[in-house]
This record gives structure tokens, sequence and C-alpha cells, in this order.
């Protein structure tokens, strides 16, 4: 194998693997640069004699433990454990702890013990370890890091210098505290955190997923524009939400807005319905004289559970906005802490009512508002600014009228690489409930009259993804128009989307997708409303999907075919809300 190929090999393992461990420390996998040797399911005996189900990661220098989900099957970070100077031992088996015992010493005292399911996967872990532990240096020095929490005091100190708490187990305020720099303006309490995001377990998701500095780095940019919002200048003149249960892909539509969803799987005989029913996106759309909120969700998996979560978010969220518009002079970061409340609150909504919150379903969110702003506040003297907070996998994109190009305002929150995976949601999905955080991002643009803003779903901006339409990356940049020149390397590798790494990968999928948007836009015939514009985006989403579709109909038990070539497109719920950058002047 070419050295280059198994580099970017090895790196895509390590990306991959560091964004399936939900609750890590930032870098756990991909920090300098380790080597995976083998991985697999195992059960971690407590001093209590009580298995947990594991999946253990062995790397060149550390052994990785995390918890499986019993529920979701999804892998939870555990523990991470040096080999500098640990102690193999062969344990016969017993009524205590099991069968296919190993026993790791770490240096310090701490034991562990992992029961295995066969003696033949006990022996090839015992080989494995125990070649890796002979590699290591006996000793270990003081600064080096042997378990989890020296790992992560390691890493405090290596950047900033931060000395951990020396509570055991601190309140969330207190850990919050504890890992930001003094130097900093962030402060939770001074902060009014507690009131300004209610829900704890949004807190404490936004605590452990998430780097000390996130929430601070994400309002830093607000604090520095200190663009004003003019004064709501009307009550509210539009509201529109759906798809109704009974018709679930009705259109609606007025002069400023448009809405459809459209399921595009396969009809199934045997069940009477289309795979995937009921669908579970969810829509809700508030408009004032001089002020737009947008709301999308998409609920994750099939069923009446994320049908539901979809729709509380979806309300919960739109009635929190609702509420939060005044007639007051605010700031963009004002409207960025409107958005961060009401998509807590809309969590504990999912979670309300159910005896065990395991039952309530999970689904991604984008919340955005479009809002008419003083124009001496902004730098390039526009009136009007879209902001959009983003869960998940849903996509906003802005389409300028001056320049004829479609701009992917939401960039970058779709770089997971494991299939299924949105990147984060809302719902009980991680530790005691809690949502999934991991890509929480909130984004802005600004936006001249007569612009437009597009929000869609995954099922929808999926369809413009050049590696489901059976493009390798070489293709895809020329389709683009892609202008850069290629160095011999870049081109070496653009020969398949697994040779690249997720930057350009992504990247190049960009400049593809907004591309094709851009065509398609711009194919229309004047005048272009957002109702020609959804309804061309939806329809090429379902003739793109065509040739699937029909094939899954006429062979409903085989499985999805792979030639993404012959069988171009992604087959899901999808959703596209388009609306004008404009005022309105009657309801």
């Amino acid at each position: 194998m070419a050295p280059l190929k198994r580099e970017s090999q090895k790196i895509q393992t390590l990306y991959n693997i560091n964004n399936s461990l939900h609750g890590n420390p930032p870098n756990l996998v991909s920090r300098d640069m380790k080597e995976l040797i083998r991985e697999g399911p195992v059960h971690v005996v407590s001093d209590k004699k009580v298995k947990k189900k594991c999946y253990m990661y062995l790397f060149d220098k550390e052994l990785v433990l995390t918890e499986v989900n019993t529920i979701t099957d999804e892998k939870v970070f555990d523990s991470l454990y040096s080999l500098a100077g640990c102690e193999l031992k062969d344990i016969a088996d017993n009524s205590a702890y099991g069968t296919g015992l190993l026993q790791i010493t770490i240096q310090g005292g701490k034991k562990v013990i992992f029961s295995f399911f066969t003696s033949e996967e006990k022996k090839s872990w015992f080989q494995d370890i125990k070649r890796i532990i002979s590699k290591m240096p006996k000793k270990v020095t003081k600064d080096s890091p042997t378990s989890t929490k020296d790992y992560i005091r390691h890493e405090h100190e290596r950047v900033i210098k931060v000395t951990p708490p020396k509570s055991p187990n601190p309140p969330l305020k207190t850990r919050l505290q504890s890992l930001i720099p003094k130097d900093t303006d962030f402060n939770p309490t001074r902060m009014g955190l507690e009131e300004k995001i209610p829900s704890m377990k949004f807190r404490q998701a936004l605590c452990k997923q998430h780097s000390r500095r996130t929430l601070e780095c994400m309002l830093e940019p607000f604090d520095k524009k200190r663009i004003v919002l003019t004064p709501l200048a009307t009550k509210e003149l539009l509201h529109i939400e759906g798809p109704d249960i009974q018709d679930q892909e009705q259109e609606r539509f007025t002069d400023v807005v448009a809405a459809r969803t459209v399921s595009t799987f396969p009809y199934s005989t045997e069940k009477a319905k289309r795979d995937g029913d009921p669908i579970a996106d969810c829509y809700r759309f508030l408009a004032y004289k001089n002020r737009m909120v947008a709301v999308l969700t998409d609920g994750c998996g099939s069923g009446t559970r994320p049908l539901l979560a979809a729709y509380k978010c979806a309300t919960t969220m739109i009635n929190e906005m609702k509420q939060s518009q005044n007639n007051q002079s605010i700031t963009l970061r004002d409207v960025v802490f409107q958005l961060l409340r009401a998509a807590s609150k809309s969590h504990d909504a999912i979670l309300d009512g159910r005896k065990e919150i395991w039952e309530a379903g999970t689904t991604t969110l984008l919340a955005g508002v479009l809002m008419e702003v003083e124009r001496q506040t902004t730098p390039h003297n526009n009136e009007w600014w879209f902001t959009c907070l983003s869960v998940g996998n849903c996509k906003a994109f802005h389409v300028s009228k001056k320049n004829k190009v479609v701009t992917d305002i939401t960039y970058g929150n779709t770089d997971s690489t494991i299939p299924g995976d949105p990147g984060g949601r809302l719902g009980p999905y991680m530790f005691s409930g809690t949502p999934d955080l991991r890509n929480l991002m909130v984004y802005d643009i600004s936006c001249d009259l007569d612009d437009m803003i597009l929000i869609t779903s995954h099922g929808v901006h999926e369809n413009f993804d050049p590696e489901n339409n059976g493009l390798t990356p070489l293709e895809a940049l020329r389709e683009a128009e892609y202008t850069e020149t290629l160095s011999e390397r870049e081109t070496q590798e653009a020969q398949s989307w697994a040779t690249l790494d997720p930057v350009t990968s992504q990247s190049y999928k960009n400049s593809y997708r907004s591309h094709k948007l851009t065509k398609l836009i711009n194919g229309i015939k004047p005048p272009i409303t957002p109702r020609i514009v959804t309804k061309n985006i939806i329809d090429y989403c379902t003739r793109n999907t065509q040739s699937v579709r029909e094939y899954m109909e006429l062979n409903p038990n085989t499985r999805y075919p792979n030639d993404h070539k012959l069988y171009p497109g992604m087959m899901e719920h999808s959703t596209c809300i388009t609306f004008q950058v404009e005022r309105i002047y009657r309801s």
C-alpha cells in the first residue's frame, strides 16, 4: 500500500473513532496520531462484581474504554489508560467474576478486570496487549498521563495551564468555572447562564461535550459586530406550520414564504404505505413586518417517537421565540441567547410526560431569525441579517439576488463520516438523558433586499452531494467549475472520496452543492418566487431518487443498491422552506 494512502486511511480511522466516542475529551484519539491495533466488545467487571457492557480500542500506547448504551448501542467515552508501566495478568475463570478474564494493573495500583466472550478471544487480546506493554517504558515520567483524569489534567495544563478542581464531584457551576482560564470574560455566574439556558441537561451537555471555551468562542464574533436590531414594527402577521398529519406532503405558501415536505422512500404494497412513514420532519414559520423566525426539525429514525420529538421541539421552539420578540432594541448576541434558551426548553419538552426518558425520540434542529438591523451598525450598511442555530444535519443556504450565487450558511455542520450519525440531536441520547450537542453551532450572514433563505432537511441537501450521485472528487470539481489548480498530490488524492481527509472532502462537496443549487435556481424563468424555488428543489430530489426508488419497489426484500452511478441520490424525508428578504405589509 502506498505511504500516502496508508497515512490517509490512518487519519480517517482516527477521525471516525474520535467522532463516535460521545462525551470524550477534545482530540482524545486524534492527539499524537495514535495507531489503532484492534477494537472489539468486552465486559468490565467492577469492584462489586457487576459486569458492564463496553467496547475497547487498543492503540500503540493507550487503551480507550467506552461504555455501550444498552438501548441505543451507542458508544460513550468511559476511560483512557496509558499502557506504560502496566502489568497484565491472566485470571482463571471463577463464579464471582465470570469467564475469559484478564486483569490489567495500571501504574499506581488500580486494577481493571476484563471479561471476554470466548477463551480464544481472551488469548488473542492477551497477546496483543502484552506485545504493546513490552515495547513501553517500565516507568512513567511524572508529567505523562496514565489514566483518564491524568490525561484531562495533562491536556488542560498543556494548553492553558488550568488546575483541575479539588473536589471529586464538584457541581456543574464549579466545574465550568474551573475549566475556564481566569483571564477570560466568560463566567457562567456573571453571564447568568442558568437563566439564559434554563435546562440543566442542556447545560450539562454543553459542559461535557464541548471544550471549555466553546460558548465563549461562539459568542465572541457577535460581541465584536455589535449589530443592533430595529425595534419590532408590528404584531404577528403570518404563521404557518406543517406538515399536516392527514396530508403530510401538502404545500404551504404565501408571497414571501413557501414550505413543502415529501417522502422519497419507496411505496410498499405489503404495508400499503411508504417505507419510513410517518414523515418525521416538522416546520414552523413566524413573521412580523421586519422580522421572521423559521424552525425545521428532522426526527432521527422512523416511527412515532421521532415524529413526536420533532413536533414537540418545533412547537416549543417557535413558541419560545415568539415570546422573546418585543419592541426593545436588542443586539445579535441577545438573539443568540434567545435561540439557545429556546433550544434548551425544546429538549426538556421532548422529555416531558415520559415516565422513562429513554422512551422519548430524538430530533435534529435548525432555527433561524431573519431581522432588519440598524444600517449604521453593520460593516457594509446592510439592512438585513440572518442568524441561525444548528444541532444536527439540517442546512441553511443564502441565495444572493445581486450575485446570483447560493452560499452554504451552515458549512461544516455535516462533517460526520459515520453512516446514520447526524452529528448532534436533541432528546435523550447521552448520559442521563442529555442531548447530543457535539456540532451545536450558531451561524450568521448579511442579506440584501429580495435575497432568499433556504432551510433544508437532510433528505434535500444529501441529494446535492456528489458522492451520493456517483461522482468522484475530480468529476465533482469539474462539474462545479472549480477554478483552483490542484497539485499532483491533490489530483492523486481526488481520485476517490476514501483517500481525501474530511476537511478537503467537505470543501469539495460544498463547492459542488452550492454550484448545483445555484444552477438550479438561476435556471428558473422570472419571476423567481419562494414557491417556485421550493417546488423545483423538491422536484429535483424526487427525480434524482427515482431509479433507486423503483428498484426497491420491484425488489422489496433486497438491500439498498450500492452503485450510486446507476442509482443516484438518497431516499429520505425531504423538507424545504424558502423565504424572501423583504418587509411584510399585510397579513
